[in-house]
């Protein structure tokens, strides 16, 4: 009698975990719900796809924004934006999300886009779609009032643009965490990475013995550039009471910094390292200083936060900034090491003495 083969299943418990792992972080930690989220029998997010178009001015544009369901949160939101309405033939909201999502990049990639448009839009998606405002949103939407929620956006759009003239269409669709962890990071990175690529290929062109030094600063951003580096506007973050004057910072110090750059690039950058709360606000980050010189305007700053990223700051006025070198806690030790130096010679007079008197002692 032959013997059934065992099935391995190894790889599809991997899998499984995997799977899971991704979506634990929108679950709360709780595993059961993540499985049913996994298994597709919870679908735990809520995907907005919209267009919108502008009789003034000729702009159109579509956007997808992901909103957490039970939490009330904005996960995500992209955004396209180009002059008339040709770009966006191939974009219909009855496709899926993702045939959406998908042909929305194929325009950002083929199509002279509104950069700045799209960034003034995310950004006001961002500050506009707060916890209680998405809490309304989900249930108009559950209650199937697209109309409230079109005229929602069409009032972002307004505040974005100075226009109140857009006409926003949409729709929705319940898709789980899953569905967007495997298909819209992904795509960030291999953006990202394409891009980089791009950038690398146009610098090794560049040769450093023509860059004009005349300027230090730009200078160095020539070479920076030149080596492939992507640089982003930011601000230091302010430590008033244990700070460090910006006037004492040296190269090499490390300080924390905000991004504070609404370009694609940065943007990017954002998504890449994970610098978005779920509430949407900015996290801090540590970086290195790496150039640092007074001008007549005040203090120009370059620091890197990750291999090829650097954060251009510009700083009119004496600060006080967050700062971790450790020469901030030299002062303390030497300090420290100063006051314990009358104990350690009075220590040791002691010892002598005590060991005067013992000799003494035997010689009796």
């Amino acid at each position: 009698m032959e013997e059934t083969p065992q099935i391995d299943n190894s790889l599809a418990l991997k899998e499984l975990t995997d799977k899971i792992n991704k979506v634990m972080k929108y679950a709360d930690g709780d595993i059961s719900k993540a499985k049913e989220i996994v298994s597709g029998n919870y679908q735990d997010f809520i995907v907005v796809k919209g267009s919108m178009k502008s009789d003034k001015d000729g702009e159109s544009g579509v956007f997808l924004v992901f909103v957490h369901r039970y939490r009330h949160i904005l996960i995500d939101k992209l955004v396209v934006v180009a002059p008339g309405i040709e770009s966006f033939s191939k974009i219909t909201l009855a496709s899926p999300w993702l045939a959406y999502f998908n042909a929305m990049h194929e325009v950002l990639e083929n199509t002279k886009v509104s950069s700045d448009k799209m960034a003034k839009l995310s950004n006001e998606i961002q500050k506009e779609l707060t916890p209680p405002i998405i809490s309304q949103l989900i249930g108009k939407l559950q209650n199937h009032d697209t109309t409230s929620v079109s005229v929602q956006f069409e009032k972002i759009c307004g505040y974005s643009f100075g226009n109140n003239n857009f006409i926003v269409q949409l729709d929705f669709e319940n898709i789980t965490s899953l569905n967007y962890e495997e298909n819209v990071p992904p795509y960030y990175s291999k953006r990202a990475q394409k891009e980089q690529q791009t950038k690398e290929a146009a610098t090794k062109k560049i040769d450093p013995s023509a860059i004009d030094t005349s300027d230090e600063f730009e200078a160095k951003k020539q070479i920076l550039n030149a080596d492939g580096n992507t640089i982003i506007n930011g601000e230091l973050s302010l430590s008033p009471v244990k700070g460090k004057f910006i006037s004492e910072l040296e190269l090499g110090d490390v300080v924390g910094i905000k991004i504070k750059d609404n370009s694609k690039k940065a943007m990017n950058i954002i998504r890449q390292f994970q610098l978005m709360s779920p509430e949407g606000k900015l996290k801090k980050v540590k970086g290195k200083i790496i150039f640092l010189k007074k001008t007549e305007k005040g203090y120009t700053v370059l620091v890197q936060i990750a291999p090829l990223v650097i954060i251009n700051i510009i700083e009119e006025e004496e600060i006080k900034v967050e700062c971790y070198s450790p020469a901030n806690l030299g002062s303390k030790s030497e300090k420290k090491t100063k006051s314990a130096a009358p104990l350690v010679i009075i220590g040791a007079a002691i010892t002598f003495m005590i060991l005067i008197a013992l000799i003494i002692i035997l010689n009796n």
